[in-house]
């Protein structure tokens, strides 16, 4: 029977104290990326021999998916004839996901297009060090007076 010596490095630097076969890495996160190396030595026929296997861990960012409609809050809103109103629109949308995070607000039940006397204007904030995303439209209604 073989007996050998198992080493473990992380970018070519030894990991003090692994020695077995496997090599676990709980709750990792991005400082623990790199390239992991197991190396066995062994001596055969008074001959040393060396054996070995890489593979790179790359941290992937947790995505969560969750819509929560922070505003509005009211069904109904009211302006006075004549002046300018502005309805905000924001969502949470979960942890990462910016790049799937949309608003949009819808008049009379048609998506906007630059209906004449509303704008629009969007924003999306990742927050962090949370990486939370929130998506905010606002529409603005501009009723001209006659």
């Amino acid at each position: 029977m073989l007996k050998g010596k198992l080493t473990w490095e992380k970018d070519f630097k030894l990991l003090q104290g692994h020695d077995e076969a496997s090599l676990w890495i709980y709750n990792a996160t991005k400082d623990d990326e790199g390239i992991y190396t197991c190396t066995c030595t062994w001596t055969h026929n008074h001959k040393v021999y060396n054996s070995s296997g890489s593979k790179r861990l790359i941290h992937k960012d947790l995505t969560v998916h969750r819509l929560e409609i922070i505003s509005p809050i009211e069904k109904e809103l009211f302006a006075d004839e004549g002046f300018e109103i502005k309805l905000n629109c924001s969502v949470f949308c979960g942890t990462n996901v910016e790049r799937y995070c949309h608003t949009s607000w819808h008049v009379n039940g048609n998506p906007f297009n630059q209906t004449v006397g509303y704008s629009q204007s969007k924003k999306t904030v990742v927050e962090k060090p949370s990486k939370n995303t929130i998506s905010t439209t606002i529409l603005t209604y501009r009723e001209s007076v006659c």
